[in-house]
């Protein structure tokens, strides 16, 4: 089982999973992201960096609620995903909701809402 951790970074969720990624561990991700956007949350990072790999024939348990968040006006981002676990993601109806960065950094500074375009 993969351990879900969660931090803040000024109007930016960040969610990290670590470990072997399992089906619960997505229906736990699912409810974070729904609860998240409950309490008016608008930025989420999902930071991939410490996945070994993900264990889910079926990631499709993550469309609904990333689709709602993203409905609402949210904005979704990847970042520092291994290629191996990307490309499971990359194959999802859902994949056209996110925004996939290298480094967390990068996701922080596209998502920074205080930022000037």
């Amino acid at each position: 089982m993969a351990e879900l951790t969660f931090a803040r970074n000024g109007e930016i969720d960040i969610i990290t999973l670590t470990g072997v990624v399992k089906e619960n561990d997505l229906i736990q991700l699912a409810k974070t992201i729904s609860t998240l956007r409950q309490q008016g949350c608008m930025n989420i990072i999902w930071n991939g960096k410490g996945i070994d790999r993900i264990a889910v024939r079926d990631l499709e348990i993550l469309a609904n609620p990333i689709r709602i968040f993203r409905n609402v006006g949210g904005k979704f981002a990847l970042a520092e995903f291994e290629d191996r676990n990307l490309s499971m993601i990359q194959r999802t109806s859902w994949k056209k909701f996110l925004n996939i960065f290298k480094t967390e950094t990068e996701a922080i500074t596209f998502l920074d809402p205080n930022r000037s375009d």
